[in-house]
């Protein structure tokens, strides 16, 4: 049965700490923030793969431990960049010298984010959603409520 948390509940505050991208090194993994879950409502921001600011918003589906995150999230737009020397577009193996970095043509796109709670840690799995060269992401976070 799914249970979501509950018109009493107390507030969940959380801390986004780190990440490990799965098949790459070139991503971003220092990805910092804060969320917050109040009824199962949640919100957040971060430093995303890209290196660039993330918010998002959903609701957070709870079955025990486990947790089901639906939402939308900002920070992954496509971007163009142009690089100015033969050496960068070699590097990105671009005879054009630029590339798109990002995988959405809006400024949000949908978020699906299963975890699970292990005491005061959330251990995180994100699909790479094509943002990266990797399979996916394995993200760290704290939480916890003040009673």
């Amino acid at each position: 049965m799914l249970l979501a948390n509950g018109a009493d509940a107390q507030p969940v505050f959380g801390a986004h700490l780190l990440s490990r991208h799965i098949g790459t090194d070139a991503m971003n993994n220092a990805n910092v923030g804060a969320y917050v879950v109040v009824d199962g409502w949640t919100a957040g921001v971060y430093r995303n793969s890209l290196r660039r600011t993330s918010v998002y918003a959903g609701h957070q589906f709870d079955w025990g431990p486990f947790s089901l995150t639906a939402g939308v999230v900002s920070g992954y737009k496509r971007e163009v960049t142009w690089h100015y020397t033969a050496a960068e577009c070699t590097e990105y193996g671009s005879t054009s010298c630029w590339k798109a970095e990002g995988t959405s043509r809006t400024e949000l796109m949908p978020m699906l984010a299963p975890s699970v709670r292990i005491g005061p840690a959330r251990v995180w799995w994100l699909p790479s959603l094509g943002i990266g060269r990797g399979s996916g992401v394995v993200h760290l976070s704290i939480e916890g409520s003040f009673q």
